[in-house]
């Protein structure tokens, strides 16, 4: 829809020509084969994972430690907020689910929330340097003098607002799971 919307603007405004239209069929066509090998590569490392076990193996290990799933929970939120912090949320969950989601499932937890607590710890990762996709796209709509590092300054309520925010919901699923459960 998107993309029929700008395709109709541009042809409106009477800027639409053979190079505009082939030139952004090129970029699309490459970002899209980019994406496409990420997750080529991704469902490889996937596949090894669950070849070797790996899911089945580190719930035998929390298991057999004893540890708190809530620790482990909160273990898992803190790597992937890492991991936001330096890579794209499309690699991470390619990476992390297919060992993060059957321990999520064996310590009984449900694994719509957790969806929804990975999607809040990418927001908030996002706003956090130095990936940061956020502060990119702000340092871009505001007035030349501010600079980038003011823009990493300011971000820091932002950060911790949303951090209160994902524990609130870790501490309270229903907040997250009340409309979902409608469709049952």
């Amino acid at each position: 829809i998107g993309a029929l919307a700008t395709f109709l603007i541009v042809a409106v405004q009477g800027k639409l020509s053979w190079n505009v239209f082939t030139r952004s069929v090129y970029h699309t066509a490459r970002l899209g084969s980019m994406v496409l090998w990420i997750i080529i590569g991704c469902l490889a490392f996937s596949t090894v994972v669950n070849s070797l076990a790996l899911p089945a193996f580190l719930t035998g290990v929390i298991e057999s430690i004893g540890l708190n799933p809530w620790m482990v929970l909160i273990g898992m939120m803190i790597s992937l907020f890492i991991l936001g912090m330096l890579m794209d949320d499309l690699p991470i969950i390619m990476i992390t689910a297919p060992i993060y989601v059957p321990i999520v499932t064996h310590l009984g937890f449900d694994p719509l929330w957790y969806g929804i607590l990975f999607i809040l710890n990418m927001q908030m990762a996002y706003l956090t340097p130095p990936f940061g996709f956020v502060l990119f796209y702000m340092k871009g709509v505001v007035p030349p003098e501010i600079t980038m590092g003011d823009i990493y300054k300011s971000v820091g309520p932002f950060v911790v607002l949303q951090a209160i925010g994902l524990i609130i919901v870790m501490l309270f699923p229903q907040i997250a799971l009340w409309l979902p459960s409608f469709i049952n």
